[in-house]
């Protein structure tokens, strides 16, 4: 081989070793140092922090949520038990014993009582009880439940927020007295009422 065609083979394949040094070069400046920059990581930061806030939110709605669906789902059960007992009574000696019932404790009637029932508990202080259970206060006639959540529930009594309800007897007025006369006025059966309203 000539000397020049030897050279010109030297020259090629030291420019395509520089080139591929540079390029080589151009990628590790580029990708070697690896993580983010700092404006990178404030960016994911905000979005990670956005999509929390907005988990939190509807974590927590959901929760009121499910406070109200149990505490609608008692007082149907209640309600449902309260049925029942009148038309047990019904068959048994007519309607007459049905009044004894009203402001009587309604879990009494139930085959088995919510979690965070407490029972009868008599000039209690609220305020020292958790949120999220039940009690009937004789005193009152009242079925008591505590709010566990703020916000699930509107209502007008005073803080510890909480639900009152009663049973209450339901029957045709007839001489409206505005009070029940079991010689003159005809039952219809029995209602678990709120004592106040609430939302």
């Amino acid at each position: 081989m000539s000397r020049a065609v030897v050279e010109r083979r030297r020259h090629c394949i030291a420019v395509r070793g520089a080139g591929a040094q540079q390029a080589t070069r151009a990628t590790l400046r580029g990708h070697g140092q690896g993580g983010f920059t700092l404006f990178e990581l404030a960016i994911v930061v905000a979005i990670i922090s956005t999509l929390a806030i907005l988990a939190i939110d509807r974590i927590w709605a959901l929760r009121m949520d499910a406070e109200r669906a149990a505490v609608a789902q008692v007082v149907g059960s209640l309600r449902s038990a309260l049925g029942l007992e009148v038309a047990s009574r019904a068959v048994r000696n007519g309607l007459r014993s049905v009044p004894e019932l009203e402001g009587s404790n309604p879990m009494a009637l139930m085959a088995q009582v919510p979690p965070g029932y407490l029972g009868e508990l008599e000039q209690v202080d609220a305020a020292l009880l958790d949120g999220g259970q039940w009690y009937f206060d004789p005193g009152d006639g009242a079925l008591v439940y505590l709010v566990r959540f703020r916000g699930s529930f509107e209502t007008t009594l005073q803080a510890p927020q909480r639900l009152r309800f009663r049973i209450v007897l339901r029957y045709e007025d007839v001489d409206e007295s505005s009070r029940f006369e079991p010689a003159r006025d005809r039952v219809h059966g029995l209602d678990l009422i709120p004592m106040e309203p609430y939302s």
